[in-house]
């Protein structure tokens, strides 16, 4: 049997773990870049599914108490999901998952956009051989690849009502005359 997490994590590998404080159980929610999920329950599999789509739940019980487990993808880009647990449809608890730096940078496609065009002036302009294309083209993505910035995935405990991080005071807060 596999181990399973004490605290929330993510990873590209091994899927986010969402782990959850319930009366004294244990509730872990994973998913997996396949699409697939599970909900344990103290160290059990309770609810198992393949989801595709941006919302998927999965229905279970805490003892006698009815709950459900929410995944909701907020942005593929971004890489941002979150994951609320509810119980006798009130929500409990919540985490959101995002990525620490945007996959997509302006800098990096200016920087190959200006690498392209010196290749491509390059070829057209001081005639060099058209198989110096692609020592070129491996020289622009050698570039890119070494200016990119390290993926990490951060989770955090977010109000599962507000949907603001657990921590974060009010964004507006209203003046007592």
């Amino acid at each position: 049997m596999q181990e399973l997490p004490p605290q929330s994590k993510a990873d590209l590998r091994d899927g986010i773990w969402f782990v959850f404080a319930l009366d004294g159980h244990i509730v872990r929610g994973w998913g997996s870049r396949s699409g697939l999920e599970r909900v344990y329950v103290d160290d059990q599999i309770v609810s198992e599914h393949r989801s595709f789509g941006r919302t998927s739940v999965h229905a279970f019980s805490v003892g006698t108490r009815p709950c459900e487990l929410r995944f909701v993808t907020l942005s593929y880009l971004k890489g941002a999901l979150e994951c609320t647990l509810s119980c006798a449809g009130k929500p409990v608890a919540a985490f959101r998952v995002r990525y620490s730096s945007p996959l997509f940078s302006w800098k990096r496609l200016a920087l190959a956009l200006v690498l392209g065009a010196l290749t491509g002036w390059g070829v057209s302009y001081l005639k060099w051989p058209p198989w110096t294309v692609w020592p070129a083209l491996g020289l622009v993505l050698l570039v890119l690849q070494r200016t990119r910035k390290r993926l990490t995935i951060l989770i955090e405990e977010v109000n599962p009502i507000a949907g603001r991080p657990a921590d974060a005071r009010p964004r507006h807060q209203s003046r007592q005359p």
